[in-house]
């Protein structure tokens, strides 16, 4: 048995000798390290290479854009710059002193970016999707993201709180368009306190109709220029005098589809207390704007709150009644909707008149109210043109993401024309535009992959993409980082991987969300 002064001697050579050993255990362990190394790089796939650089939480930003434009010229992957994915970053702070703008700037960048377009696009020789799509990049990093970075977080201008409503309206060779501000004005109670956006997207001249029966297509008269329309009219003149409508005028060929049509409409905002989105083919009931601002107070987390639905169909016997609540979704079954999610139709749910908003899954675009603080939050997505099917499902994620509830209003306050066969759309202009019947089909096919991506599509991952610059700027775009995705898809029962929808009972009920 050794003593304590063993023991202690035991130790102290120990002690001593450990620089000696630890050098040499240094030396194996660092050879091992180093060959390990090198056989990780020569056996790890390039395909982990860019997961990787996908998920970098930071990157530079590319300071010439016009040296981007050129390099996106490519048709390869290996060709493209390997730009990573941001998701996550710091949020700026909304205190820090926001940069002055004006309307006029706003409208000049808008301008100019539909002028790069139209210039590039009718130069284009031979246009194919991948083409097409990095000259639309290219000019949306030179005209529309710098300004939605310079104001990141922060509301464009003060938002004034005096109960104005700004009503954002694309129209798309709406010959309902006029209509549909008449009613706007007239069923309002404070139609003072009215600014409408009005994106208006007609032809002047060689006007084709749509698709009419038999498949045939006819030469038509102009559009009916809905601005001119409702201001030569004794109602819309006071209104469009006082600068309450804010008409951008874009030409039928520099259509660009609904998603960008409402980005633009959204930059024409100026402050007002109360954002709402329609389409330009909806009627209204009277006092419709004081029911809305009632229930949007109403709702428990006010102003992170969010009302809309599916408004009933024209025609229908709706007013005083319950309103409509979207409480389903299903994966589209065409071979052109990609799977996207496609929301079912708004239904009454209330035997009654409920006493405040109800919870419900899902935006509808084509009707939705809100405190317009959200803008700062939630911008517009400029990356998603030519995407018809999958702005709702985007729309509704990214909100809820951010913290923003969604309601259905107590009551119906607008109506709308569901049916309007033989109308132009604007796929027909974009297949006449690039002179290829295919085109808007393909052009779909790619871009939709963006909001696949955001909303967890498997095969839309960043690892699979072949165009990694679809993903650009979803740090500004994407979903957000107050309540995770993965929660919402459990409340509103959907499974991107099995493209299986479950029924949401607690929409049904009027209860607050719960997993289904």
């Amino acid at each position: 048995m050794r003593s304590n002064a063993g023991r202690r001697a035991g130790r102290a050579g120990v002690k001593g000798n450990k620089p000696k050993n630890t050098w040499l255990a240094f030396c194996v362990c660092a050879g091992l390290v180093l060959l390990w190394v090198q056989l990780t790089i020569r056996l790890v796939p390039k395909e982990l290479h860019d997961i990787n650089k996908a998920i970098s939480p930071h990157r530079k930003e590319d300071n010439s854009l016009d040296e981007r434009a050129t390099e996106l010229g490519g048709g390869s992957r290996d060709k493209l710059p390997d730009t990573p994915v941001q998701r996550r970053r710091p949020r700026p702070d909304k205190n820090r002193p926001r940069e002055q703008t004006s309307m006029d700037t706003i409208v000049y960048n808008m301008r100019s970016f539909l002028d790069e377009l139209d210039r590039v696009y009718k130069a284009i020789e031979n246009p194919d999707p991948q083409k097409v799509w990095d000259l639309y990049k290219a000019a949306t990093d030179r005209w529309l993201l710098p300004m939605d970075r310079a104001s990141e977080g922060q509301n464009l201008f003060d938002i004034r709180d005096d109960k104005s409503i700004f009503v954002s309206l694309a129209s798309y060779r709406d010959e309902n368009c006029p209509t549909t501000l008449k009613e706007m004005y007239s069923k309002a109670d404070h139609p003072e306190l009215l600014y409408i956006g009005l994106v208006q997207q007609n032809c002047v001249s060689e006007c084709r109709t749509g698709v009419l029966e038999g498949g045939v297509v006819e030469d038509m008269k102009p559009d009916v220029n809905c601005y001119e329309e409702f201001c030569s009219t004794e109602l819309g003149a006071q209104f469009c005098q006082s600068g309450n409508v804010r008409d951008f005028f874009v030409q039928e060929e520099e259509a660009l589809g609904p998603a960008v049509a409402r980005y633009m409409a959204s930059k024409l905002w100026m402050g007002e207390t109360y954002f709402m989105q329609i389409d330009a083919h909806s009627l209204f009931v009277p006092h419709w704007d004081t029911t809305l601002v009632n229930d949007i107070h109403n709702t428990p987390s006010y102003p992170m709150s969010v009302l809309s639905h599916y408004p009933p169909s024209v025609g229908a016997n709706f007013e005083d009644k319950p309103g409509y609540r979207i409480c389903g979704a299903e994966f589209a079954k065409s071979s052109v909707e990609y799977d996207i999610i496609r929301l079912t139709a708004g239904l009454q749910q209330d035997k009654q008149i409920p006493v405040r908003p109800c919870p419900a899954p899902f935006i509808g675009a084509g009707f939705f109210f809100a405190h317009s603080s959200f803008l700062a939050d939630v911008p517009f997505d400029p990356y998603v043109p030519w995407v018809f099917m999958g702005e709702e499902i985007l729309q509704s994620l990214r909100m809820w993401t951010w913290g923003y509830d969604i309601y259905s209003p107590t009551r119906n306050v607008l109506s709308h024309h569901y049916v309007r066969r033989h109308t132009p759309k604007f796929w027909e202009t974009v297949n006449r535009l690039f002179k290829k019947p295919t085109m808007h089909n393909d052009l779909t096919s790619m871009v939709i992959n963006r909001v696949k991506n955001i909303a967890g599509y498997p095969e839309s991952s960043a690892e699979i993409l072949l165009r990694p610059t679809l993903l650009d700027n979803l740090d500004l775009y994407g979903d957000g980082d107050v309540r995770p995705m993965e929660e919402y898809m459990e409340r509103v029962g959907l499974d991107m991987t099995t493209k299986r929808a479950k029924q949401i009972s607690w929409c049904f009920k009027c209860q607050p969300p719960y997993p289904v």
